[in-house]
């Protein structure tokens, strides 16, 4: 979104086809990492062999700034009522 508030797409050419129809992506959501200390310490790419673990987005809140925090401490008040 420009500052008049004008929307564009990054890839015109995705602009017709809807969601639903895209190859399922992955991210790194920044849950956890877990590997031998030789790795870290000689600063090998953990991302050039790493394994995934599936997590469902309602399960991810990315937080880098105040909204972002509340919208988690919602989260965690609704999945802890369910506990």
């Amino acid at each position: 979104m420009n500052e008049e508030s004008n929307l564009s797409f990054t890839y015109p050419e995705n602009e017709m086809k809807r969601t639903q129809d895209f190859e399922t992506l992955y991210h790194d959501a920044g849950q956890f990492y877990w590997g031998k200390t030789s790795a870290w310490v000689n600063k090998i790419n953990m991302h050039s062999s790493g394994i995934g673990l599936p997590v469902p987005n309602w399960r991810v809140i990315d937080i880098d700034n105040e909204e972002d925090w509340k919208r988690a401490e919602l989260l965690f008040q609704i999945m802890d009522r369910k506990t």
